[in-house]
């Protein structure tokens, strides 16, 4: 579109003057109002020449104001006055609006950095940070758990955990939790001791871990799980069955039972870890218990000694393959049984009576530790000198009454005669 300049229309006065220049296009008169500030040259288009001339008188008086408040400025505030102008003519915020914004906000911080402020803003209220609800992230960080081949029993612990947290704060989100409130939860539970609290605290922090990963939290600082205090363990005396005990308990002990007492106390496997154990793992012919590596806690392959009375336990129950537990819950049948045969169950200890009497039998804290999957220092610390050499000698003396094989049928929980693929497999059936 063409366009036309005139002659300017002037309004000054004795120091400055502002210009008016007559625009004439195709679609009508323009008044352009032009002048100069801080050495830049600034415009303004108008339809009516009366507003054009409104606008130049009203620059003109602004001008005459600036030229009398710069006669009391020294040459370092000229100077700061033209860089701060240039500094904010990038982002077309008028100094004025600026110094009043500082102000305003050097109050509401009292005096602490606005930088530092506005950085601390961006690391937690970040607006371009993904932000979901705590119950679609519970849901990935559950899916990525299963996907990454860890047990069931740590993804339920993860699940009752993370169900708990959601239950305890259903409205929160991750922005609104505090670790000061975590705490207060996990101490409201009174039901959990400080051990399974810490359980709890790492889960939390492996999730925390896990929203850093995927962008939900700032990945350069800690979360706020990780804020979490830790709880000390109570020190509980490590509990051991006696060799009658024992004896009690395998005596008349069902079938299904039978290896679950049997390689606990004279192997010192884990519950969860025999829950998982197949019969092919048990090496009679090399005289050891292969523990894979995803069977046990540590994630760490080791083997067991087969001791000579473990083996006179298993030997006539054993099978070709398949699970040597069939129980689902093998914690609530052990421990109704306990009761029936009039025997206190005790937390734990069958592995501790194994590695009690182990250590006693055999004084070498290095390789207790490697054959039951613990550090050296837990078994020096917890089990060293609990019982003395003869009794570890009668404990691993425990063997199968002379009748064992012949009451194996009748001690069976379900009557009648075994399974057919059962029969088919037996290493060592019952005469």
């Amino acid at each position: 579109m063409s366009t036309k300049k005139t002659t300017p229309i002037v309004i000054s006065d004795e120091h400055n003057e502002v210009k008016i220049y007559t625009v004439k296009s195709r679609t009508g008169t323009l008044y352009q109002v032009c002048h100069y500030r801080a050495g830049e040259r600034h415009r303004k288009t108008f339809a009516d020449l009366n507003e054009a001339k409104r606008e130049a008188r009203l620059q003109l008086c602004q001008l005459a104001g600036e030229r009398i408040h710069a006669r009391n400025l020294s040459s370092v505030e000229v100077e700061s006055y033209t860089i701060a102008t240039r500094t904010l003519d990038s982002i077309g915020v008028p100094l004025h609006v600026c110094a009043e914004l500082f102000a305003e906000t050097h109050r509401v911080l009292r005096g602490h950095s606005i930088l530092d402020a506005a950085k601390y803003y961006m690391q937690h209220y970040d607006p371009m940070r993904v932000r979901k609800p705590l119950k679609e992230l519970v849901t990935e960080f559950l899916e990525s758990r299963s996907s990454s081949g860890v047990s069931q029993r740590y993804i339920s612990l993860c699940r009752y955990t993370l169900q708990s947290l959601k239950d305890t704060f259903p409205k929160a989100t991750l922005e609104d939790l505090e670790a000061a409130a975590l705490e207060k939860w996990l101490e409201s539970r009174s039901h959990l001791t400080n051990r399974s609290r810490n359980t709890y605290r790492v889960i939390l922090v492996c999730f925390g871990n896990f929203l850093k990963k995927r962008g939900y939290l700032p990945a350069d600082r800690p979360t706020l799980f990780q804020g979490i205090c830790t709880w000390k363990d109570e020190i509980k005396p490590v509990t051991v069955y006696t060799t009658k005990e024992m004896q009690m308990l395998l005596n008349s002990a069902p079938e299904p039972l039978v290896p679950y007492f049997a390689i606990g106390s004279f192997a010192g496997l884990r519950t969860a870890e025999i829950a998982r154990l197949d019969w092919k793992h048990i090496r009679f012919d090399r005289g050891f218990i292969e523990c894979e590596a995803s069977m046990t806690k540590t994630r760490q392959r080791r083997l067991v000694p087969i001791t000579d009375n473990l083996r006179l336990w298993l030997a006539p129950i054993a099978l070709a393959y398949g699970k040597v537990v069939l129980h689902s819950n093998l914690g609530d049948a052990a421990m109704a049984y306990a009761r029936k045969c009039g025997v206190r169950w005790k937390r734990n200890a069958l592995r501790h009576s194994y590695i009690s009497h182990r250590l006693a039998l055999m004084p070498d804290t290095a390789r207790v530790a490697l054959e039951c999957g613990n550090s050296p220092d837990i078994i020096f610390k917890h089990y060293r000198e609990l019982v003395l050499p003869d009794d570890a000698k009668q404990w691993f003396s425990i063997v199968p009454p002379d009748d064992y094989r012949q009451n194996l049928l009748a001690r069976r929980v379900r009557k009648g005669p075994p399974p057919k693929w059962q029969s088919a497999i037996r290493l060592n059936p019952p005469a």
